[in-house]
């Protein structure tokens, strides 16, 4: 079923890191030139498109859908009698020679992972705002990796007998 998940992913990712390419040749001044010339078509300011903010929504929906499906998958589990292998934010650490009990609730679950989300999104976030699309297109690899770690951990929960 993951891997259904990562192809629609990589498609849609794919579609939405075509270059966009500019309407028109921008007229170049030599550089003996001394005049000094005003072309209309340089002084426009270059919006942005959709594709960045498309992309990064897309990725953010992939992180939150597994997540959610590893939640849901972790709650059954749970009443099988297993605990929860990462604890970390959500249960009390235990001595090494004690056995952990750990069971969260679900909200807590997904407030653990909207915080790890929001510090894995920080990167694209910034790229975006300053104008540096490698950074951008480089920290879409955060929420991706985040969302395939929950594909696994909810595939191994919903598997377990």
């Amino acid at each position: 079923m993951y891997r259904n998940c990562l192809l629609v992913f990589l498609l849609l990712c794919s579609v939405c890191v075509v270059a966009q390419l500019p309407d028109a040749p921008q007229p170049q001044p030599k550089l003996t030139d001394t005049v000094v010339t005003n072309f209309p078509s340089t002084l426009k300011v270059e919006g942005r498109g959709k594709r960045e903010p498309l992309a990064l929504a897309s990725a953010l929906v992939f992180a939150v859908g597994a997540d959610v499906y590893d939640v849901q998958a972790s709650e059954r589990s749970f009443k099988l009698g297993y605990v929860e292998t990462n604890t970390f934010l959500v249960c009390r650490e235990t001595r090494p020679d004690q056995v952990s009990t750990c069971r969260p609730s679900a909200s807590s679950l997904y407030q653990r992972d909207l915080i790890e989300l929001g510090i894995a999104t920080v990167p694209s976030v910034l790229g975006y705002v300053f104008h540096r699309p490698e950074f951008f297109y480089a920290g879409l690899a955060a929420p991706a990796v985040i969302g395939i770690k929950h594909l696994q951990g909810g595939y191994k929960a919903s598997h377990l007998k």
